[in-house]
């Protein structure tokens, strides 16, 4: 029998800090939404937790699982439909764990997730890749209480468990979202071989299959946006110039200028905001570090995942530091949000600030440096700009450069692959 070639061969990686706030947050009585761009991880993740499930000897008639999407639950995407079915299955005695994946299919489910959460036997875990379910649905009819977790694609370190014990040091590996990764990254040192070549194929098709499908099922529809291809440009525009600033105003000029197309401003916005609420882009908004106030000019933007610029657009790696310094930033502007940051771009006294986290009372700050000749005078300009900010929350210098962890009186400097936030 032909042996399958190792691209192939599938490798789950366990998404331990995911797996860790669901933990953290069982049996307490609110309703726990996993979010995310649809293909990163959520089904695996809820997978993964019902194995924790089986191994603390849950019964297996009181775990349900239900994916929405599947046809076979359309008689369910109803209010009544999922409550009848749901109050067949729920008994009164032990603990219950009930899995709604896209939630966003059932009309009118507010009433019915509210009815079997308060419930004190019942443990309730929905999933949606759609952020307007936040904005429109959960936080205005829900009256349970609800925590968001973002599922992002694989981390730098998870893409690393899947390489070659030779190759784990490679910064960059090409894509995060899973299937692809199993598929590209043990292949990193064979990138002219016909298997690295199929995979890269089947990788396209995976990732063109998750921006149709966002763009067909949930964005356009939602939206009221029948302009796909202009839609698709957008987002292709976006993964060219992701790490530099931009406005809707810049980015409608880019749009007549490099793909001759027409695109008014508030058409960007609204199209920007579609992109963002079905997790595709992320928007960095700039924050005043002197004032402690947001900025409202300007932003930085980046694909959800790195996969989409480099396979689905093939979009080149921009040349030098400049290239090296947005793969970089975009890179930890995923890990921040990852770990439940919100992420920003700072400024500082005239100064940039590559990312800026923010949650509740606890922040980070990360200066991003890119190597290349001018590595120690970015290097020194960045530890001046980081001790001159007033405040005691943690600083960091990131950069691709290989090197050793240093302290330089409070001022951190990590290598991205070295960086615990």
């Amino acid at each position: 029998m032909k042996q399958e070639p190792a691209a192939f061969q599938k490798k789950e990686i366990i998404r331990s800090l995911e797996l860790q706030r669901l933990s953290s947050l069982k049996d307490i009585g609110i309703i726990k939404v996993l979010c995310g761009l649809r293909g990163s991880g959520m089904h695996t993740v809820v997978s993964q937790y019902i194995s924790r499930l089986h191994q603390l000897q849950t019964p297996e008639d009181h775990i349900i699982r239900l994916n929405l999407r599947d046809a076979l639950y359309t008689p369910l995407c109803s209010e009544q439909g999922l409550f009848s079915f749901l109050n067949e299955r729920v008994g009164r005695e032990g603990n219950y764990y009930i899995f709604l994946e896209e939630i966003q299919y059932v009309k009118n489910f507010q009433q019915t997730i509210d009815r079997f959460s308060v419930m004190d036997n019942t443990d309730m875990i929905l999933t949606t890749s759609s952020r307007r379910i936040f904005q429109e649905e959960l936080s205005h009819l829900l009256l349970s209480q609800y925590t968001e977790i973002n599922i992002l694609p694989l981390s730098l370190d998870e893409c690393r468990q899947l390489m070659p014990q030779r190759e784990r040091d490679a910064l960059f590996p090409e894509t995060g979202l899973p299937l692809p990764a199993s598929l590209l990254l043990p292949l990193a040192d064979r990138q002219n071989s016909p298997e690295y070549d199929k995979a890269r194929t089947l990788a396209r098709e995976y990732l063109r299959g998750i921006l149709e499908n966002a763009l067909v099922r949930d964005i356009c529809p939602r939206y009221g946006i029948s302009d796909t291809q202009g839609l698709l440009s957008l987002m292709r525009l976006v993964c060219l110039h992701r790490g530099q600033y931009l406005t809707p105003k810049s980015l409608s000029s880019l749009m007549e200028e490099e793909l001759g197309m027409g695109m008014n401003s508030r058409t960007v916005e609204s199209y920007l905001q579609a992109l963002t609420d079905s997790y595709l882009i992320c928007r960095l908004p700039r924050w005043d570090i002197s004032t402690d106030q947001p900025l409202k000019t300007r932003e930085k933007i980046y694909p959800a995942d790195r996969a989409f610029s480099s396979i689905l657009f093939a979009v080149p790696p921009a040349d030098g530091e400049e290239g090296s310094l947005a793969e970089l930033e975009n890179a930890l502007c995923l890990d921040l949000l990852r770990h439940g940051y919100h992420a920003w771009t700072g400024r500082y006294r005239g100064h940039e600030l590559s990312l800026i986290g923010i949650s509740g009372t606890e922040r980070i700050y990360l200066q991003c440096i890119a190597q290349g000749p001018s590595y120690p005078q970015k290097l020194k300009k960045a530890e001046n700009i980081l001790r001159s900010i007033p405040d005691n929350y943690r600083k960091y210098i990131v950069t691709d450069k290989d090197q050793e962890p240093e302290n330089h009186a409070g001022i951190l400097i990590r290598t991205v692959t070295d960086l615990h936030i």
